[in-house]
């Protein structure tokens, strides 16, 4: 009935979308006229305050951003399948894209939100197809730096805590040896000095004693906590990117081949309140390269064949700061006094030094490592023959098949139980036969992390897809009919994907999947300024084959109308209705419709300005819930608990948002010597809250210090929910300000300032879920608290609780992963010189 209900109110709608006239003569187009798409190009993506490619995109329609994630349409990044050039990027590591796409380097971004025609899949939410730049007839090249250190990490400049970032760009485009052939290089450094920024106030904790019974001289030690104010250490990340492309033109015989290439190293860790007198780190490294070659074939004016290529090539590793990759030494203490000179000595010959007891806290000492030693490698090799006809200048058919066959190793040990088999045993040669479980496991490696197949061999499968659609034109009418026959192949006989926390609630794995997708869009032109938008979409999503995340494919029904009108002279204009029905992952129970409306309103250019307008909204008929709040263990045998109600925790989706940008710019002869070439952006975000709910919990066996009595289920009291509560509402303004001075027709350069949360307004994003606060979660003034405060020291466990968990909801975010509140202020200054 619902669905009824909306397809009449749809109907009634009238949508506004460009109206964009056939051309006989080409073809083959990266949009389908037929269909309601969001871009912004190479001119947007410059005057935009925010400069990463995510908050690029929430400038769009039907668009958020979510703890650092794309959520476009409910869908998350694992649903929104990424492209470059027409071509897949996918990260089986990463579950989504890996690549980083330098946002300078663009020509295009374009969304399609659910309703792509037949020769594309694998996401069920959108599609964003990024378009590298191309060449210029002539030769160019730029160098772009930008910063926020004009004073050391964590102080002040202008009342705005410098977070120690950086971005180096370097851009040369132009002629290989004439007009027809080009080239186009883009290279990148980021700098990131701190990759989580939260408020934080920092804290000087003095004269703390030990108390931890296991060191010898316990009660005597007494030290002084200080964690830095203004930055978040032990989170940062240094990435080198480089994004290539080359054309060559030889008509009837298009060439082009595409070459991107990240390197990454980075270190996250959570509990970095707990690690102030530790200095050693284990960054992750990771080296991801995608190379491809694309030919079409213009066999006449009405046939077009396109053949296409790709290599992914993706690996991943921890390192250490003392010994590198070299894991067998990271917990050898003789190995360990050597290198840092005796300055740390391990208890026993692979165990650290006890942690400091603080108040009832741990804290770990000098030298522990935190992480395993870990390596992941990833091979994808993808093919695609398309074949597009024009037919009596009314049909375009298009007819092609895509393969892509993905092959994964998986490879962890901890080194500490490695060295405990090597004390036991002696020689390490006989560790393979006596080796323990909980220090190894191994996909496609031996036990020494060599590639072998003997032990298991690696991941293997093969996704693929026929497809055939026929876009027709007659008159005001533009139809495009398609089918798409996704098949996916697990090559792996004895592999079974089947969730080993939730074996009832989960569907045993499958060794294939063979799924028709019908897609159908209509489109008709009312008048020259506006056109009606329907379109119905089956898409699927693959799972997730390395062992966590979805254990089954997903797959939605997508519905959507509108209508577009554009004015020439004034803009461009959307309205448009969608429904999806959903099929998850079991793991999180099944959510059913999500429905929406979108309106956005465009204008070109006038005078000064342009500006653009969007507002979304969103709606669960049963909410998915992306950040569960998991049950007491005790209930999963049987399933859910009669009267528990799925919805406990947080949904990914904010029913409201709203999206403001404007740009106010003055030409080159116009404004004066002082306001000549400048300009200024801003974009203003407005987005509702986040449902949740409140349940009730007990302290149980969890330790003084642990707040994980938020997330640990062996305390949780599951209670049936009566009420929705809803965080509140969230808004941001981002400015940017640039002036660029010409020296000849052939040297330019432009500075600007960009600032993030220009009011540095602290959003709450997230809230406790016992407390309903984002500030308090109520621990210090329930009962079970009491004990620990007398216990612990009073009033210093008091203050040692509210540093470590609650300030800038550090605590929470240690457990889980999540902020609860949104980045503070942050001011980047830059300069672009361009010949």
């Amino acid at each position: 009935m619902k669905n009824i209900i909306f397809i009449v109110l749809a109907l009634q709608v009238v949508v506004y979308t460009q109206n964009v006239e056939p051309d006989s003569s080409n073809i083959i187009s990266d949009s389908d006229t037929a269909k309601v798409i969001y871009q912004v190009d190479k001119q947007d993506i410059n005057r935009l305050p925010i400069r990463d490619m995510p908050g690029n995109l929430k400038t769009m329609p039907d668009v958020e951003l979510e703890q650092n994630q794309l959520v476009i349409r409910g869908g998350n990044s694992f649903e929104n399948q990424t492209m470059i050039n027409g071509a897949y990027i996918f990260s089986p590591y990463l579950y989504k894209n890996g690549l980083h796409i330098i946002p300078s380097a663009l020509e295009t971004v374009v969304i399609n939100p659910g309703n792509y025609n037949a020769a594309y899949g694998w996401g069920i939410s959108a599609l964003i197809n990024n378009r590298l730049r191309t060449g210029r007839p002539d030769f160019h090249a730029s160098i772009e730096f930008e910063t926020d250190k004009m004073v050391k990490q964590g102080e002040n400049f202008l009342s705005t805590t410098s977070f120690g970032d950086h971005f180096l760009t370097l851009i040369l485009d132009g002629r290989l040896y004439d007009e027809n052939n080009r080239f186009f290089l883009a290279y990148e450094n980021e700098d990131i000095g701190d990759t989580q920024k939260m408020f934080n106030d920092g804290f000087n904790l003095k004269n703390r004693v030990d108390w931890n019974p296991l060191n010898p001289i316990a009660g005597q030690d007494t030290v002084d906590v200080v964690f830095p104010a203004g930055y978040t250490p032990k989170n940062w990340l240094n990435r080198h990117s480089i994004n290539a492309r080359l054309d060559f033109n030889y008509d009837p015989i298009i060439f082009s081949v595409t070459g991107l290439y990240t390197h990454v190293e980075d270190y996250q860790l959570l509990t970095t309140a707990q690690d102030v007198f530790n200095n050693r780190e284990q960054p992750h490294i990771g080296d991801i390269f995608y190379g491809s070659g694309e030919i079409t074939w213009k066999i006449n004016n009405k046939n077009h064949l396109k053949l296409q290529s790709g290599y992914l090539y993706e690996t991943h590793e921890r390192s250490d700061d003392y010994f590198g990759t070299n894991w067998r030494l990271w917990s050898d203490s003789a190995a360990i006094a050597q290198h840092t000179n005796n300055d740390v000595i391990y208890r026993s010959y692979s165990c650290p030094p006890y942690p400091y007891l603080l108040n009832g806290f741990y804290f770990q000492r000098n030298g522990t490592l935190n992480y395993d030693y870990t390596l992941d490698k990833h091979r994808i090799i993808t093919g695609r023959i398309d074949y597009q006809s024009l037919i009596n200048d009314m049909h375009n058919l298009n007819i092609g098949v895509e393969a892509n066959y993905r092959i994964s190793r998986m490879y962890a040990v901890n080194p500490s139980e490695y060295m405990e088999l090597v004390y036991f045993f002696g020689n390490e040669h006989l560790i393979p036969e006596y080796y323990n479980q909980s220090a190894y496991r191994t996909r496609g490696f031996d036990y020494f992390g060599n590639e072998s197949d003997e032990i298991e061999e690696p991941i293997k499968n093969l996704f693929g897809a026929f497809y055939i659609s026929d876009n027709v034109r007659y008159d005001k009418w533009q139809i495009d009919l398609g089918l798409r026959l996704d098949f996916l192949k697990r090559l792996n006989k004895d592999l079974y994907l089947v969730d080993p926390y939730y074996p009832k609630l989960e569907k045993k794995g499958y060794d294939s999947l063979v799924k028709l997708n019908p897609r159908i869009n209509l489109s008709y032109n009312i008048s020259n300024h506006f056109s009606i938008i329907t379109s119905y979409n089956m898409l699927v999503q693959p799972p997730n084959y390395l062992g966590s995340g979805n254990y089954d494919y997903d797959y939605n029904n997508q519905l959507e109308i509108s209508v577009n009108s554009n004015y020439p002279d004034i803009g461009y204009g959307t309205i448009a209705l969608f429904s999806k029905k959903m099929k998850l992952n079991k793991k999180y129970k099944e959510a059913d419709d999500l429905y929406g409306f979108t309106i956005s309103l465009n204008s070109f250019r006038k005078s000064r300005i342009k500006a653009s307008l969007n507002y979304t909204y969103m709606f669960w008929d049963k909410p998915f819930v992306q950040y569960p709040i998991y049950i007491s263990n005790i209930h999963i045998p049987d399933g859910y608990p009669d009267g528990y109600d799925d919805n406990i925790g947080y949904t990914n989706l904010r029913n409201h948002a709203v999206n403001l940008l404007a740009d106010y710019c003055f030409s080159q002869n116009d404004g004066g010597k002082i306001f000549s070439n400048s300009g200024l952006s801003v974009m203003v975000n407005f987005a509702s809250g986040i449902e949740y709910h409140i349940y009730e919990h007990g302290v149980g066996q969890v330790r003084p210090s642990g707040y994980d009595y938020m997330v640990d289920p062996r305390s949780r009291l599951a209670i049936p929910v009566q009420t929705s509560f809803y965080t509140p509402w969230i808004s941001t303004v981002d400015l940017k300000l640039n002036k660029t001075f010409t020296f000849s027709s052939y040297l330019k350069s432009t500075f600007y300032i960009r600032v993030i949360n220009l009011f540095n307004k602290q959003n709450t994003l997230y809230v406790y879920p016992s407390s309903g606060k984002a500030d308090d979660d109520g621990f210090l003034s329930s009962p079970e608290a009491e004990h620990y405060i007398q216990y612990y020291g009073g009033q210093q466990y008091i203050d040692m609780y509210r540093a470590v968990n609650l300030q800038g909801g550090r605590g929470y975010w240690s457990q889980t992963g999540i902020h609860l509140y949104g980045n503070p202020r942050q001011i980047m200054f830059g300069i672009k010189i361009e010949y």
